[in-house]
């Protein structure tokens, strides 16, 4: 649900349009799911393919798609032959085969040409799909999502993957020329920017971040040369400078160690200095053991390691993370003092509607606690909602009150206390979803919480205040490699660059990391 306030502009999400015969069709030869994905992202339906260019098919399933290319090319290749139309492969030779006074022309060659030629037009007039998405906007002046979005990725990733990412100069400039080029679609649709130059030159600033389809393709995007993609539930970033290499401390006395330590704590839940002993001197393997696990989550650790449900066990996934990350430990509550003065001031810019109730609560008298708490809850509500796909199939667009919940859940009584996280637990399960750490806050208002845990299924672990149960949730996550919850994966990616040091990941939140995290660097608390 879009807050309140917000016009639909400023809600816009990249959404796909699925193509029943398309799906059905690709299917039937045999191409992965990811495979289909591609080609209905782009905006492809019946009629491209029976144009499409194997250039077009090679860039769309780059290696390591290459089986799914060549069932692609042989099962195109088969369908178009049933239609009487050519085959997709360019044949070896060229003369005595297929007449050529009706083919389309070629592509234009632009190789060649500067950064500043490849242009709009260029690129549009270059793809035969292009081509016809522009003579059909000429009859109808109607630009369908399906086709914004395949001019969005003509026009972003041809360029990117020569030049690089553009600028914001020529993201606003390509905006201009699509706005010539279609009409009757808004300049901002394609690009926002954050702030623009008055006549007399002076830089004006608007106080939002950037958007538009050329700016989220701008970021999102990478190319077939790029870092390899990132195994499907590892949310987990390589730290920068203290990440410790497990696999080079362990020796085969450490394994035999761990396996008896490991039957060792099965038996002994009391005696918790000697516990936290022996979990310390068995990290490495146990580090290692869990690296190799599949889309790992916590319940993992808790059937291998059931002392981890003591009541302390979050003492445990400290000193599993203090062995994974040394430098890092303490890192959020060195810094989270300075970032709450300087939420304050970025924060009146960036909250919608909904959470401005909860933002004019920060100018009253209330606990750090409070404090802490409502600012940390206001980071999901400034992290723009995206539609999702599920596991179950289904399209999923999380709402502000969604996405927080998935990390923070206020209760004004511990009565409360299994209904609600049986109810979040529910909804999961329904969505395919696995169950995450929540942070329970109780109080009878979100002013006054008093209480701190952190919660997990039926394992619970008491805080003695908010942010030190946002320092246990956060570790849970990195010690292990757990992925971050899927409706918020932007905050939480947010807090670990912010306030832990680990580099953004690679995917549609980096952009919006990286200019919020300036923004706020930017700020001169007052003295």
């Amino acid at each position: 649900m879009a807050a309140a306030g917000q016009s639909e502009d400023d809600d816009l999400v990249e959404e796909y349009i699925v193509d029943e015969e398309l799906v059905k069709l690709l299917k039937s030869f045999e191409l992965s799911a990811t495979g289909i994905e591609e080609f209905v992202a782009n905006g492809y339906d019946i009629s491209a393919l029976k144009i499409i260019e194997r250039e077009e098919i090679e860039a769309l399933l780059p290696p390591p798609h290459l089986a799914d290319r060549t069932k692609c090319i042989a099962g195109l290749n088969e369908w178009r032959r049933s239609l009487g139309l050519p085959s997709v492969s360019t044949p070896l030779k060229t003369s005595n085969l297929q007449g050529t006074q009706n083919s389309d022309p070629p592509k234009v060659a632009l190789g060649n040409l500067s950064r500043q030629q490849w242009n709009a037009k260029a690129l549009i007039n270059r793809s035969k799909k292009g081509r016809l998405i522009w003579e059909a906007y000429q009859i109808t002046s109607i630009l369908s999502r399906k086709d914004r979005i395949f001019i969005t990725h003509l026009i972003i990733d041809e360029f990117v993957d020569e030049f690089g990412r553009l600028t914001r100069e020529e993201l606003a400039c390509r905006a201009t020329e699509l706005k010539n080029i279609f009409p009757t679609v808004e300049q901002h649709v394609w690009y926002k920017p954050a702030s623009y130059h008055d006549e007399k030159g002076k830089k004006i600033k608007l106080g939002r971040i950037a958007k538009g389809c050329l700016f989220d393709r701008n970021h999102n995007y990478r190319c077939a040369t790029s870092v390899p993609p990132r195994i499907p539930g590892s949310d987990v970033q390589p730290s920068t400078s203290s990440a410790q290499p497990i696999v080079d401390v362990i020796t085969a006395d450490a394994v035999t160690a761990y396996q008896e330590t490991k039957n060792w704590f099965r038996h002994h839940h009391g005696e918790f200095d000697d516990i936290k002993k022996r979990w310390e001197a068995s990290c490495a393997v146990r580090l290692h053991e869990t690296a190799k696990l599949e889309r790992v989550t916590y319940q993992h650790l808790l059937d291998e390691y059931p002392v981890l449900r003591n009541t302390a066990g979050y003492q445990l996934v400290n000193l599993d993370f203090s062995f994974k990350h040394p430098t890092k430990t303490d890192l959020l509550f060195a810094k989270f003092a300075d970032f709450r003065i300087r939420a304050k001031l970025v924060f009146p810019n960036e909250v919608p509607e909904l959470g401005k109730p909860l933002l004019a609560l920060l100018n009253k008298d209330i606990s750090e606690d409070s404090r802490d708490c409502i600012t940390t809850l206001l980071l999901f509500f400034i992290w723009p909602s995206t539609v999702m796909r599920l596991p179950n199939g289904r399209k999923w667009k999380p709402s502000l009150v969604e996405s927080s919940e998935s990390t923070i859940l206020h209760l004004k009584t511990l009565a409360d206390y299994e209904t609600e996280l049986s109810r979040l637990s529910r909804q999961n399960l329904l969505r395919g979803l696995p169950d995450y750490p929540v942070i329970v806050v109780v109080g009878p208002s979100i002013e006054h919480v008093n209480q701190f845990f952190v919660s997990y299924k039926d394992t619970a672990y008491k805080a003695e205040t908010f942010i030190k149960a946002l320092d246990i949730t956060f570790k849970v996550y990195k010690a292990y490699g757990i992925s971050f919850p899927s409706e918020a994966n932007g905050p939480w990616s947010f807090m670990a660059y912010v306030f832990y040091d680990f580099e953004p990941p690679e995917n549609g939140n980096k952009a919006r990391i990286l200019t919020l995290a300036t923004h706020l660097r930017n700020q001169v608390p007052a003295q």
